[in-house]
Order: C-alpha cells, then structure tokens, then sequence
C-alpha cells in the first residue's frame, strides 16, 4: 500500500483552514479520507495515482471534509453525522469558504468557478472497531465523538522504503473551545485518551491529521520534497513522540476550558 497527501491547488493555498487529505491504495481499492471543500475536481486528481475503485471515508460529517464525497465510488460517515454531511451543499460550501477566506476576493472567485457541483452519491455508515479491507492493507475505525456526535479516527499500515510503519489520523483536531460545552470538551478529551491507548497499543508512528494547522505540515512538506536517500520521512515521528503530541493537545485543551472559567 501507498499514502499520498493529495492537495489540489485551491485547497493548499488556503492557509486559515487547511485541509489534509490522504489517499490509501490498496491492491483492490483505494481509500481517500476526507474529501475536502470540493474546491476542485479531487477524483480527477486521485486518478493520477490509481485506476482501482475509490471510496471516500468521512472524519466527520462537517463541509469542509465531505464536499467531493459526491465524486467517488462509495462514501462512509459517521450515522451520527449523517444530516450533516447531507446538507453540505455547495452554496453551503461556497459561503463556508468565503468565510474562512474573508477578504481574498481573488480565491473566492476561483472557488466560485471550480467548486464541484452536488449530485445524488451512495454511501454508508462506519462504526467503532470497524475494518475496512482495501486488499493488502487494511484501516481500522475508532470513534471519536466530541468534536461531532459522528466523529471517528483511522489507523492503517504505510510503507517506507519497505519498512512498515503505522499511520493514525483522527477527525476534528480542534483546539478552539469556545463554542464548546464543558459536557462536550469532557467528551472530547475522553476520546483523546481513547485515541491515546489505541494508538500506543499499535505503536502508531506517522502522524498526520485532516487540519494540519498544529504540527508543522509546511515544513514537513518542504523537507519532504528536498529529502535526499537515506534521510529520514518528516511525517514519520515515531511512537513515543506522537504520545507526546496527543499529550500536549490534551494538555492544551484543559488549558483553554480552564481559562474559559475564569
């Protein structure tokens, strides 16, 4: 199996709000998770590097990560997230990204002309423990509700070099609390911690996450591209330090809702 971060131009240079899409191929089908704004026509994209089947899995149900699900083979979410991916329709969409880009009437434009257009798509639902064979690899749901009802997390296996490693991302990395409940936030770090004893059970080692906006992607990125043989892959951290990185945001968290109280 491979893992590519596909950005189509439209989405990488939208720095306030970042999304991080990863494509899985299998030897059967490919999974992308998240799909994004629909900014532009992803499954064209996609096609570059696969002709085998898509499915698209859902972080979550909110516009930003479900607007191309219409593009693909199949699409799953959350049951729990379900009416909140269905009525990310494009205006929808459209008035999210203006908002998000406040000001930058050029790339308001530019979503305007390319924003892919809504269309009736078959999907399903995931659930807690769930594994989803992609032949030859296979990703593993964990829930994650706090950030939604519906919110859940991936792990799955990568290659490096023929080195095995294993890649966990999970959906709504939000540290802004302040429209959050403290009922919410209790069950948000709760899932954190449940992130954090499933992923040291299975010695997650690749960090990546759907908004990259805490760990450094640019530079990583750029290492990435100039990365010479026998030099080692940013994205790549190792087990003990991406602990440290679910620790720090918990520790961020209850930073935040404490000073909320004050």
């Amino acid at each position: 199996a491979e893992i590519h971060q596909p950005y189509p131009v439209d989405e990488v240079t939208n720095p306030p709000h970042t999304q991080q899409m990863g494509l899985i191929i299998g030897t059967r089908r490919a999974a992308i998770i998240d799909t994004g704004l629909g900014l532009a026509d992803l499954r064209k994209y996609v096609e570059q590097f696969t002709d085998l089947p898509v499915i698209a899995l859902s972080t979550h149900g909110h516009l930003d990560h479900v607007g191309a699900n219409q593009l693909f083979d199949m699409a799953y979410v959350g049951k729990e997230d379900e009416q909140t991916m269905l009525s990310s329709n494009r205006a929808g969409r459209l008035r999210g990204y203006s908002g998000f880009m406040e000001g930058n009437t050029a790339m308001i434009e530019a979503a305007t002309r390319t924003m892919v257009d809504d269309k009736p798509f078959k999907y399903g639902f995931v659930k807690d423990g769930d594994k989803i064979d992609l032949g030859g690899i296979e990703i593993e749901v964990i829930g994650f509700p706090g950030h939604t009802p519906g919110s859940y997390g991936f792990i799955f296996t990568v290659k490096e070099g023929g080195v095995t490693h294993t890649a966990g991302l999970f959906g709504g990395t939000a540290l802004i609390t302040k429209d959050f409940t403290d009922e919410r936030m209790k069950q948000y770090l709760g899932s954190l911690d449940k992130w954090a004893a499933e992923t040291k059970k299975r010695n997650v080692d690749v960090e990546v996450q759907n908004h990259p906006t805490m760990d450094g992607l640019v530079e990583k990125l750029a290492k990435l591209k100039d990365r010479k043989a026998g030099q080692p892959n940013p994205f790549v951290v190792g087990s003990e330090s991406y602990q440290r990185f679910l620790t720090t945001m918990s520790d961020c968290i209850k930073v935040r809702v404490a000073r909320g109280k004050e």
